[in-house]
């Protein structure tokens, strides 16, 4: 069963974290997230069953970039149309609030990683919707 958890991001960081983003669609148009109480990882890569052909990776204080995110398990968030995403994202006013609500279940294999099954983010009246993979 799906659950769901309602953060905010902190507004002024909000451009620093696009960037990195988008950035990570350079590499692939898959960026992938584990999102931790202390630190978010954001990555993308390039590989084949043998070798890794590119990497590129961001580590963030999670404080720095959501405010109310207080949770003791780890949430898996794989982005598909990473590049398209990211675009989107830039239509977001980053000075009025910006809201992400994420629906998420438990993995089959860990009770204490969340796969995110889909997010939506908001700001004024913008909705901006993408599904985990």
């Amino acid at each position: 069963m799906s659950q769901k958890l309602s953060l905010k991001f902190v507004q002024s960081n909000f451009s620093d974290f696009l960037t990195k983003f988008s950035d990570l669609t350079s590499i692939d148009d898959v960026v992938k997230m584990k999102i931790e109480s202390d630190e978010i990882l954001m990555y993308s890569v390039i590989s084949n069953e043998s070798s890794i052909s590119a990497f590129k990776g961001y580590t963030l204080n999670t404080k720095d970039f959501l405010d109310n995110f207080d949770q003791e398990e780890t949430f898996d968030f794989i982005i598909t149309s990473a590049n398209k995403f990211a675009k989107n994202l830039k239509f977001f006013n980053p000075d009025k609030p910006i809201k992400l609500e994420i629906l998420y279940k438990k993995s089959p294999d860990d009770d204490s990683v969340m796969h995110v099954r889909s997010a939506q983010l908001t700001n004024d009246k913008l909705k901006i919707s993408t599904i985990g993979g």
